[in-house]
């Protein structure tokens, strides 16, 4: 039996590196800055911070460079009792990230393409370290969502169980998120994108009011992506 691993460890290690780049700027505000060759990200850490009680995600992606956001919550995976498969188990915990889980409607025309506007992903990590780096895979939120919607993913207690052999290869690995992030295909497009990272830096930086007031636009539009 491997290495036991913390959600809180795994968000902090992946918001402090991204493969192939190199790191150049991080600050207290959980914001770290990434360069390689004409390519530009920017990581947030919104973990336990106002940015994931605004947005429901522990880790928020500009691609300054394609102009789009990509943000990521995370939930561990926890071995099955007859050790044939990893389950995760929703919870209340859930359901209140998914609600934070919207944008405002984008009413101005776009010029970028995006497989997806929706920027929310969820990222499934075994809770026991078998290799290196640890054994995940990320989902977009409206695949999860279906997911949750079908019986024949739960398990005997009501688990969703979530696994490689389950989803019949229905899932992003890791260089899969990772090259469609750099591409630009997935995430917001870079007409609102612009907007969003004034406001997502404000977030970050302990504007309680601009929180506030997303939340409260949010709400008034209730527009679930």
């Amino acid at each position: 039996m491997g290495s036991r691993l913390y959600e809180d460890n795994v968000v902090r290690t992946d918001g402090s590196e991204f493969a192939g780049f190199e790191k150049i700027g991080p600050d207290v505000t959980g914001r770290a800055v990434f360069t390689k060759g004409d390519e530009r990200l920017v990581i947030y850490t919104a973990n336990k911070l106002p940015l994931e009680k605004m947005l429901g995600v522990d880790l928020i992606y500009i691609n300054e460079t394609r102009g789009s956001v990509v943000m990521l919550q995370y939930k561990m995976l926890e071995p099955s009792q007859d050790g044939q498969d990893w389950i995760y188990r929703p919870d209340d915990q859930l359901d209140k990230e998914i609600k934070r889980m919207q944008l405002p409607p984008l009413d101005a025309p776009v010029t970028s393409y995006r497989l997806s506007r929706s920027p929310f992903l969820f990222k499934f990590v075994k809770r026991v370290v078998e290799t290196e780096p640890p054994q995940s895979f990320v989902v977009a939120l409206d695949h999860l969502m279906g997911m949750l919607a079908r019986p024949e993913m739960r398990g005997i207690n009501g688990g969703i169980r979530l696994s490689y052999n389950s989803l019949d290869g229905g899932y992003l690995r890791q260089a899969d998120f990772v090259g469609l992030l750099r591409s630009g295909y997935i995430g917001t497009h870079r007409e609102e994108t612009e907007a969003l990272a004034v406001i997502i830096d404000e977030a970050a930086k302990g504007n309680k009011a601009l929180v506030l007031a997303w939340q409260q636009k949010i709400d008034q539009n209730s527009t679930q992506l």
